[in-house]
C-alpha cells in the first residue's frame, strides 16, 4: 500500500475525485476507461493518469503497464465525452436504455497491443513517480556481474581504511554538477546498490573524462579510493565504467562451469561453436565439476580465446545452461 498523495503529479484534487468516485461506485474500478468516465477530468488530467499507470497503481486492471500508459489518451477522450453527455442529460443510445451514469457503459475497448516495458524501463518509471523502486531493483539482474567485477558492496566500505582502493557497482542517484573555485566542473552523487548507498565525488580530472556516464539511474562500476572525513565515508572516483560495457572493458578471462556427468560430445560441440562465433583475445577457462568428488579448472588452448560481451554470455548459456558463465576481472 502506498499513499496516492506521494505519487508525483497526482494532486489532492485528483485524489479527492477518485475517492469520491469509489464511494459512489461502491466497488473497485474495472478499467482505465471506467476510471476516466468517473473522475472529474478537470482535476485528473493526462499527467495524473500517466503517473498512476507508471507507478503501478492501475495494475489491478490486469493489463501491462505499457498498454495502460498507451491507452491514456483514448480513455480521457471517452471520459470527456461521457462527462459532456452526463451534464447535458443525454441517455445512452447503445446501453439498452441504461442511464449514462451506469458505469457498465464503459467501453470494452481493447487496449493498444504494445510490447511490455523491459525491467529497466518499468523500474525507471517507478523511481520517477514514487521516488524509489517497488517491484524490483535494476541491479538484481546484474548481481552476478557485480560479483565478478566489484570488490565490495557499499555496506562494507565503512569498515575500510581511508585510501583503500575499491571497485563498487551501483545506480547513480541524486547527481549534482558543481564548479570549483578555479572554475572547473566536478560531480557529486549517491551510488546505490542492493545493500545501501555511498556518496561519490568525481573531481575535475575524472569528471571531464567520465561525465557522459554520470547521469541519474545509470548502472555503473566505480573504481576509486575510500575517503573518511569526521566519520563520514565517501568514495573518490578514478574510473567509471557502464555496467553494459563491463565485460568488454574489464574482463581478463571467461570461465564456464561444466558438470562432469553432462560432458557428452553434443554439449562439447555446442560449446565449441559458441566460442568460435565470438573469437577474441581473452583466455577461456573450463571448470569441470563432479559434486562431492572433484573440481578441475583448465585453460583452453589459445585458439579458443574469446571476446567478452553480453552476446558471448547468451551464446555460452544457450550451449551449457544458465548461470554457468562467469568473468574474471583484469584486476
Amino acid at each position: 500500500r502506498f499513499g496516492l498523495s506521494a505519487i508525483k503529479n497526482v494532486g489532492e484534487g485528483a485524489i479527492e475525485s477518485l475517492v469520491e468516485a469509489r464511494r459512489r461506485l461502491a466497488r473497485p474500478f474495472r478499467s482505465i476507461f471506467e476510471l476516466a468516465g468517473e473522475l472529474d477530468l478537470r482535476l485528473a488530467n493526462k499527467r495524473v493518469f500517466e503517473a498512476l499507470a507508471c507507478s503501478g497503481a492501475l495494475d489491478a486492471f490486469g493489463a501491462r503497464r505499457s498498454q495502460l500508459h498507451a491507452a491514456v489518451d483514448a480513455a480521457l477522450e471517452w471520459g470527456q465525452k461521457r462527462r459532456i453527455d452526463r451534464e447535458s442529460g443525454q441517455g445512452n443510445l447503445f446501453g439498452g436504455g441504461a442511464s449514462i451514469d451506469d458505469a457498465s457503459v464503459a467501453p470494452a475497448t481493447p487496449l493498444p497491443d504494445v510490447p511490455d516495458w523491459d525491467e529497466r524501463t518499468r523500474l525507471t518509471h517507478e523511481k520517477a513517480t514514487l521516488g524509489f523502486y517497488v517491484s524490483g531493483h535494476p541491479l538484481e539482474s546484474l548481481s552476478e556481474l557485480l560479483d565478478d567485477f566489484a570488490s565490495h558492496r557499499t555496506a562494507a566500505l565503512r569498515d575500510l581504511a581511508a585510501g583503500t582502493e575499491v571497485s563498487v557497482g551501483g545506480i547513480v542517484t541524486e547527481f549534482r554538477k558543481r564548479k570549483s573555485k578555479k572554475g572547473a566542473w566536478w560531480g557529486a552523487f549517491q551510488l546505490e546498490d542492493l545493500e545501501g548507498q555511498i556518496e561519490v565525488l568525481a573531481f575535475p580530472k575524472a569528471f571531464e573524462q567520465f561525465q557522459a556516464l554520470l547521469e541519474n539511474d545509470r548502472p555503473i562500476l566505480i573504481t576509486g579510493r575510500v575517503a573518511s572525513d569526521e566519520g563520514r565515508v565517501r568514495l573518490t572516483a578514478d574510473e567509471v565504467v557502464s555496467l553494459d560495457d563491463l565485460r568488454e572493458k574489464k574482463a581478463g578471462a571467461v570461465q564456464v562451469r561444466l558438470d562432469a556427468a553432462e560432458l557428452e560430445d553434443d554439449l562439447v560441440l555446442r560449446l565449441r561453436l559458441a566460442v568460435e562465433a565470438h573469437r577474441g583475445d581473452v583466455p577461456l577457462y573450463l571448470e569441470v565439476v563432479r559434486p562431492g568428488d572433484f573440481r578441475l579448472v583448465a585453460r583452453a588452448e589459445a585458439a579458443l580465446r574469446v571476446s567478452p560481451s553480453r552476446q558471448l554470455s547468451a551464446a555460452l548459456e544457450l550451449a551449457v545452461g544458465p548461470g554457468r558463465v562467469r568473468y574474471r576481472s583484469r584486476a
